[in-house]
């Protein structure tokens, strides 16, 4: 059996794909180097329980529905389900080694009309590498406002506050 295209099939299956081409997936969010604005004030930062399969390439905001659908294109957040009433959803891709420890605080700057979102993580001495991937949540985002994104390791001998850290293997620590 041979398969053979007519111009109007081809037509069809040209109007039936685009959509689907346009509709792109979320976007990756790269860190930046720039630290906090003076005018910077402390947000609450809620962990999101139940998304832990819903892991992608890079950091990931989800401001409304529409990044919600963009957001379940990939196959392992298709049923991806965060609370978005009131509130901003924040995927982080964190790296560290196997015994390391991670803090994550957000802060909320008018001057520069941003949420920036600081990761710091702290190499606890293991050569095996880890990826892990947290989904947060963080108050609404105002419109014309963005979120940012900086990452930075901590110094071996500064203070660390174990309420605060997160460990990237609960069972090693």
């Amino acid at each position: 059996m041979r398969f053979r295209l007519t111009l109007p099939g081809s037509i069809f299956l040209l109007l039936a794909a685009a959509p689907l081409a346009a509709q792109a997936a979320l976007p990756r969010v790269e860190p930046d180097t720039l630290g906090l604005a003076a005018d910077t004030v402390r947000l609450q930062v809620e962990r999101i329980e139940g998304m832990d399969r819903c892991d992608i390439p890079g950091h990931a905001v989800v401001k409304d529905r529409a990044d919600l659908r963009r957001l379940r294109r990939y196959p392992q957040c298709a049923k991806a389900a965060p609370p978005l009433d009131g509130r901003t959803g924040v995927g982080l891709s964190v790296w560290g080694d196997c015994q390391a420890t991670y803090r994550v605080d957000a802060f909320r700057s008018a001057k520069r009309r941003e949420f920036r979102v600081r990761l710091r993580i702290r190499s606890g001495g293991c050569r095996g590498m880890l990826r892990h991937y947290a989904w947060l949540s963080l108050p609404a985002l105002p419109p014309g406002w963005a979120v940012r994104f900086t990452e930075s390791p901590v110094d071996e001998d500064a203070p660390q506050d174990l309420r605060e850290w997160i460990p990237f293997d609960p069972s090693r620590h």
